[in-house]
């Protein structure tokens, strides 16, 4: 297992070798609006399938992420099993977990995400 800082200074394939492209205008449109809705979270799920470059550059195009802060998200997910990638309402979430779940099959890898109710204090 590589360290953070040799991902970080790794040469990373472009997103046009992985085929990532970004969500259709529509999707970011009600990611966008819906954040304000945050009731529910999407956790990316580790697993031994999915290169961790893939995640990297996935989390730089669909979430806008730094490099550097996807690179520490896909390092929390590979360490704690999973993590937090974003919140919005549970049909957003949806939305969101089925576009990535097919863009992966499309790529010939296994992405998987869960949806888990915040829980809010009153």
């Amino acid at each position: 297992m590589k360290n953070i800082s040799t991902w970080l200074h790794d040469k990373f394939l472009s997103a046009t070798d992985y085929g990532i492209a970004r969500f259709p205008t529509a999707l970011e449109f009600k990611i966008q609006h819906g954040a304000q809705e945050a009731e529910y979270a999407l956790y990316f799920l580790d697993n031994d399938l999915t290169p961790m470059h893939y995640v990297v550059e996935l989390l730089c195009i669909k979430f806008h992420m730094r490099r550097d802060q996807a690179a520490v998200l896909m390092m929390e997910i590979h360490e704690n099993g999973s993590a937090e990638v974003m919140r919005n309402s549970l049909d957003v979430l949806e939305e969101v977990a089925e576009h990535l779940r097919q863009e992966a099959i499309r790529l010939d890898y296994m992405l998987e995400c869960e949806i888990s109710k915040l829980w809010i204090d009153v």
